[in-house]
C-alpha cells in the first residue's frame, strides 16, 4: 500500500501538469480561431481539421476532469493499482486528444504550406503547434513511465489495427477533396471526417499504451459521491447548504427522475440528453462569437450543428465509457 501511494503521488504530480497543458491547449484553440492577426494564416480553421480540434478540446477538458476529480477524492479503504490506472488512462486519454489534434493541425500546416509561410503570423502559429506538442510528448512520457513502473501496461497489443487506423485516417486529412467545402453535404461529410478521426485515433491509441483490463471499479459517480462525502464532513459552516441540496431527493416525482436518469440503470437517457445539451451550447457559442444565421438557414444550421455535436458525444461515450469508468453498470 506505501508502495501504491508513492505513485499516487506521482499521479497527481502528472495530472496537475495534464490539467494545466489542457488550459494551454483551449487557450491556443480559441486564441488561433478568434485573433484576426492569426485567423488570416490559420490553415486548420476549416473543417475536417477545425472538427478535430472542436471535438479535441472537449475529450481533453473531460479527460482531465475525470483524472482531477479522482485526485481529489478520498480513498477511505486506501488507493488501489484500479484507481491509479483509471487515472492514468484519464490523463492518457486527455494527452492523445491534444496530440492528435496538433496532428491534425500539422498535416494541414504541410499540405497548405504556401498560404502560411508567406507571414510572421502563420510561423507563430506553426512554433504554438510545435511547442505544446513538445509539451504533450513531455507530459505522455511521465504518464507512461508511472505506468510502466506499476506494470500496468502488460496486455496484448494490436498494433496493426492501430497503424492501419492511424494511416487511414492521416490520408483521409491529407488528400480529402476540398470540393467538400462547396456543399452542405460535403461540409457535414468533412466534419463527420474529424469527428471520427479525433476519436477513434484517440482511443485506438489509447487502448494500445493501456490495455484494457477487467475486474471491479469505482466509477464516476463513485467519485463524486465520495467527494460530496467529504465536503459534508468538512464544511460544517455549509450543513445548511448541504440539507437544501439532499431534501428534494424525498419527493415522488424527483426520485423518479433521477432513477431515470440514473447511468448505471439507463445509461443512455442521460447521455442523449447531455448530446443534446451540449449540441445547443454549441450553437450559442457559434452564435455569439460569429453572429446567428440567417432566418432562410437557422432550422438547417441548428439541425446540423447539434446532430454532429450529438454524434460525437456518442461517440465518445461508446468509445471510452468503459475505459475511462465513466459509468458501470
Amino acid at each position: 500500500m506505501d508502495r501504491l501511494a508513492i505513485y499516487f503521488r506521482r499521479a497527481r504530480f502528472a495530472t496537475l501538469a495534464v490539467c494545466l497543458l489542457t488550459v494551454l491547449f483551449l487557450m491556443f484553440f480559441n486564441v488561433s480561431k478568434h485573433y484576426p492577426v492569426l485567423v488570416k494564416a490559420n490553415v486548420f480553421i476549416e473543417d475536417p481539421y477545425d472538427a478535430v480540434g472542436s471535438f479535441g478540446i472537449q475529450l481533453a477538458v473531460l479527460s482531465a476532469l475525470v483524472s482531477f476529480v479522482r485526485i481529489l477524492r478520498p480513498y477511505p479503504k486506501g488507493i488501489t493499482s484500479n484507481n491509479l490506472i483509471l487515472i492514468l488512462r484519464g490523463n492518457a486519454v486527455s494527452l492523445l486528444s491534444v496530440a492528435v489534434t496538433l496532428t491534425a493541425d500539422i498535416v494541414a500546416l504541410f499540405r497548405y504550406l504556401p498560404e502560411w509561410t508567406r507571414s510572421s503570423a502563420g510561423w507563430l502559429l506553426a512554433v504554438f503547434v510545435g511547442g505544446l506538442m513538445a509539451l504533450t510528448a513531455l507530459a505522455g512520457w511521465m504518464v507512461f513511465h508511472i505506468g510502466q513502473s506499476l506494470n500496468l501496461l502488460s496486455g496484448c497489443r494490436p498494433w496493426s489495427k492501430t497503424i492501419t487506423v492511424c494511416l487511414v485516417g492521416l490520408i483521409v486529412l491529407a488528400f480529402y477533396p476540398e470540393a467538400w467545402q462547396q456543399s452542405v453535404p460535403g461540409g457535414i461529410l468533412a466534419a463527420l471526417a474529424g469527428t471520427v478521426f479525433l476519436f477513434v485515433l484517440s482511443s485506438v491509441i489509447a487502448k494500445l499504451v493501456f490495455p484494457p483490463a477487467g475486474g471491479q471499479y469505482e466509477d464516476s459517480l463513485d467519485d463524486l459521491f465520495a467527494l460530496y462525502q467529504w465536503l459534508k464532513a468538512h464544511a460544517d459552516f455549509a450543513g445548511v447548504l448541504f440539507s437544501w441540496i439532499e431534501k428534494p431527493v424525498n419527493i415522488p416525482w424527483v426520485h423518479a427522475l433521477t432513477n431515470w436518469l440514473n447511468p448505471r440503470k439507463h445509461p443512455w437517457n442521460s447521455v442523449i440528453l447531455v448530446a443534446l445539451g451540449m449540441g445547443i451550447a454549441l450553437v450559442m457559442a457559434e452564435a455569439m462569437s460569429e453572429g446567428m444565421p440567417s432566418r432562410s438557414v437557422i432550422l438547417m444550421v441548428l439541425t446540423v450543428f447539434i446532430s454532429i455535436e450529438g454524434f460525437g458525444v456518442l461517440l465518445g461515450y461508446v468509445l471510452f465509457k468503459q475505459f475511462l469508468g465513466i459509468f458501470r453498470s
